[in-house]
């Protein structure tokens, strides 16, 4: 995906919606290098059993651990823009549904080491719309998979 290439009042959201995750942590800086701390591990901290992965200021949280066939799947799915379900075959369709399945209930916390910094946030891998289709968050993608730069594209936006 490409920032520039997304509608203004998209980008507008995008950023809003970041600047109120950076607040409840302590601020862009915190949440910036938080995003460098998970790119540094990559997305195998999911697959980490004890479900929690410590930045240096604050951790982050999941309540229910990933296993291997479902996480490859997982990264697969990743790479879909839109309806993960959409275009696919049965077979194939049918193992996608049982990740997304195994995904949808998963919740992320994020919490800075000092509450005085700000409550936190929740977010989930895997969004549903009133259409039966399946995405992976764009939250998720921007925190936990896209590169920096559009991290610090939408955390910079201005209208």
């Amino acid at each position: 995906m490409n920032f520039k290439d997304l509608s203004e009042k998209k980008k507008q959201q995008l950023h809003d919606q970041l600047l109120l995750y950076a607040k409840s942590i302590g601020g862009e800086e915190l949440f910036f290098q938080m995003v460098k701390d998970i790119r540094i591990e990559g997305l195998e901290l999911f697959s980490d059993k004890s479900t929690k992965f410590r930045f240096n200021g604050g951790n982050i949280s999941w309540n229910k651990y990933i296993y291997k066939d479902t996480f490859a799947l997982f990264i697969e799915a990743l790479n879909i823009e839109g309806d993960i379900l959409g275009g696919l075959k049965a077979k194939k369709q049918k193992s996608m549904l049982n990740m997304l399945k195994t995904l949808k209930p998963i919740i992320i916390k994020v919490k800075p080491k000092n509450m005085k910094d700000g409550e936190g946030f929740t977010l989930s891998m895997v969004e549903t719309d009133i259409k039966d289709k399946a995405t992976i968050s764009l939250m998720f993608k921007i925190i936990f998979v896209y590169p920096l730069e559009f991290t610090k594209e939408v955390l910079d936006y201005t209208s």
